[in-house]
C-alpha cells in the first residue's frame, strides 16, 4: 500500500477540452456520502465535527443558571483560526470544546492501544499536544459521570489538538477542557459513530453545565 500524492489525483469532471471546464481554481469539491442509520451505527462523512456541532445544538436547547455562549468555529484543521478569533471576542469564563476523535478499535490495529473506543462513552481529554485540561472541569465531568451512571472514557493518546489549544491561551488565560465523541475511519468520507456516545456526551456536559457554580470548590 502507498499514499497517492496529491499531484498524482485529479477530478474528471467530464470536460473534453481546457476550454469546456466548468471548475475554477479555489472551487470545492466533496464525496456525496449519504447519512444512514443502522442500529446504534450512524454512517456519514464529516463527523469530526459535525459531531460536535450536534453536541452543540442540543446544549443550547437548555437552559442554564448563567449565560452560555454556542461558537461553532472554522479551520480548526489549519491552525484554530476560527476558535482564536472567537476566544477573544466572547472573552469567556470556562470553555468546552465539542469533537468528534480517533477510534482506532479496529481488528487491524489489536495490538495497539486505541486512542477511544466507540460505544464507551464521550472522551474526555486531559492533555494533548495542544493544551492541559483544567483539572477541575476534568474533575467536574468525571464526577458527574459517576453521579449520573453516564459511561465515559478518557483520551489515551495525547497527539493532535483541539479548538482548546487557541481557547485557553486567549486573553489573561481561559481555563479549558475537551469533550470528544468517538468516530472510526474520521477524516474519510465515511465514518462510522454510535448514537449512544453521541447522546452520552450531550448528557453528560448538559449536567456538568448546571454544576459549574460548584467550580471553585473542586480544585
Amino acid at each position: 500500500r502507498s499514499v497517492v500524492a496529491s499531484d498524482d489525483m485529479f477530478i474528471d469532471i467530464g470536460a473534453s477540452a481546457k476550454d469546456d471546464k466548468l471548475a475554477k481554481v479555489g472551487d470545492t469539491a466533496v464525496f456525496a456520502t449519504k447519512f444512514v442509520q443502522s442500529g446504534d451505527i450512524l454512517r456519514g462523512k464529516a463527523f469530526d465535527d459535525r459531531a460536535g456541532c450536534a453536541v452543540l445544538i442540543e446544549l443550547l436547547k437548555n437552559t442554564y443558571p448563567f449565560t452560555v455562549v454556542g461558537v461553532f468555529t472554522v479551520q480548526e484543521e489549519l491552525g484554530l483560526r476560527g476558535a482564536t478569533i472567537a476566544a477573544y471576542n466572547v472573552n469567556p469564563d470556562y470553555a468546552f470544546t465539542f469533537e468528534g476523535t480517533t477510534a482506532g478499535d479496529t481488528p487491524m490495529k489489536r495490538d495497539i492501544s486505541p486512542s477511544t473506543n466507540m460505544g464507551a462513552g464521550p472522551a474526555i481529554t486531559v492533555m494533548d499536544r495542544s493544551f492541559i485540561s483544567d483539572k477541575r472541569l476534568v474533575k467536574l465531568l468525571e464526577d458527574t459521570a459517576k453521579r449520573e451512571n453516564i459511561p465515559y472514557q478518557f483520551k489515551r493518546t495525547i497527539t493532535g489538538g483541539t479548538d482548546s489549544g487557541a481557547i485557553h491561551l486567549s486573553r489573561g488565560g481561559v481555563p479549558s477542557v475537551t469533550v470528544s465523541v468517538p468516530v472510526r475511519y474520521i477524516h474519510s468520507p465515511v465514518c462510522l459513530m454510535n448514537i449512544n456516545d453521541l447522546n452520552n456526551t450531550i448528557s453528560l456536559v448538559s449536567k456538568a453545565l448546571q454544576r459549574i457554580p460548584e467550580i471553585e470548590d473542586m480544585s
